[in-house]
């Protein structure tokens, strides 16, 4: 998120404990000089950083296109999460332009990457480690997280249709907090997967969560289901296919990793593929 606010010129301020951009819209008049800037210094370094990791692999592993974020993150990275939320209701035209300025970068800076990332075995390995065939990618709306079905349908939708249909495959990463939005995304027919996290104590309970996984599901899109525990993997494999399913959990060791393989393959789903 620092990397999305600099390529459009942001300042960071760095704490001991943490990194961030510094909002530059300050008054909504500043947007209509606001530009993405494929010169900028952020930008030029991490084309830079592209093409020597294709060059030092030699094509013996994939290199993963380190995307900016959705058209919402890049708002809220230059006017702030705050002052955007009430943004929505007192300046929607401004807040939907400049959401049009970020799909562009993202579609710009994508171009670029994919110009220079060759594929690996026939696809790309995307953001959270995850490959995908063509020339695929991973999208990220996390201030989407705080607006509601309507807002997201309003301002986010039509542009994430957008970038869809800029690449070859593309899914998203939502937050369990966000599963509110997730019928909303199954709307977006080039939308091909969800990717659903679980976000700890801000997740809502599972009984909220399970039937919006099967739906996902139902309507044929790949499911990635994301930081549960092998534990309360228990509790939500049950209900779901193995067809379209990633699993990306966590175990404290190798032993523990071993055995949770094994359990897998006892589920009855197991033998279905």
């Amino acid at each position: 998120m620092h990397f999305t606010g600099a390529v459009f010129g942001t300042p960071l301020r760095v704490t001991a404990n943490m990194l961030t951009p510094e909002p530059i819209i300050q008054d909504w008049s500043e947007l209509a000089s606001l530009r993405y800037d494929p010169q900028n210094p952020w930008v030029q370094r991490a084309l830079t950083l592209a093409r020597q990791l294709v060059a030092r692999s030699g094509g013996r592993y994939a290199v993963a296109p380190g995307l900016i974020e959705g058209p919402s993150d890049v708002c809220a990275a230059l006017r702030g999460i705050t002052r955007l939320a009430g943004d929505l209701y007192e300046y929607p035209a401004e807040v939907a332009r400049l959401a049009a300025k970020g799909a562009e970068a993202w579609r710009s800076y994508a171009e670029a990457l994919f110009s220079l990332i060759p594929l690996y075995d026939g696809g790309t390995v995307t953001q959270w480690n995850l490959w995908a065939p063509g020339r695929a990618a991973a999208l990220q709306e996390d201030f989407c997280t705080v607006i509601s079905p309507q807002q997201y349908r309003q301002f986010f939708l039509p542009l994430d249709r957008e970038l869809a249909r800029s690449v070859d495959l593309l899914w998203v990463h939502v937050h369990a907090g966000a599963i509110h939005l997730v019928d909303e995304l199954l709307t977006i027919e080039e939308i091909r997967g969800i990717q659903i996290v679980h976000d700890g104590i801000a997740s809502p309970p599972l009984q909220r969560v399970l039937p919006v996984m099967r739906r996902v599901q139902e309507r044929g899109k790949c499911l990635i289901v994301r930081k549960y525990s092998p534990e309360e993997l228990e509790s939500i494999l049950p209900y779901l296919s193995p067809r379209r399913l990633a699993i990306d959990t966590y175990c404290a060791t190798p032993a523990e990793a071993q055995h949770w393989l094994e359990r897998v393959a006892q589920w009855p789903f197991a033998q279905a593929h």
